[in-house]
């Protein structure tokens, strides 16, 4: 389901919290779902949009990790860290639209 545009905000977080929250969704959601394809997709879609904010950065999953490692030339042996995946992205998400939250008084 597309987001809702009126509903983003501007969020400052440090990349390495990130990651951590990347990496803990990663790993809870292929515990809880397994091989649930959409729910691995829709988390898919979300992560790539965030690191597409951040090209230069370091990805935001151990999968992510491994296919640089990869890319690199090392090879990687089997282990239980769970695939990146792909999915197809239509549009930037909520990229540019965000808004600060306004403070509470």
């Amino acid at each position: 389901m597309p987001c809702d545009p009126a509903a983003d905000f501007l969020i400052e977080v440090n990349w390495h919290e990130l990651r951590i929250l990347g990496i803990w969704a990663s790993n809870w959601a292929a515990e809880k779902f397994g091989n649930d394809v959409d729910s691995a997709r829709a988390l898919r879609g979300i992560l790539s949009r965030l690191e597409r904010q951040a090209p230069g950065m370091p990805p935001l999953t151990l999968g992510g990790e491994l296919r640089l490692v990869r890319e690199s030339g090392f090879e990687v042996s089997a282990s239980t860290i769970p695939s990146e995946g792909f999915v197809v992205v239509n549009g930037p998400g909520a990229v540019g639209f965000a808004k600060k939250p306004e403070p509470k008084l």
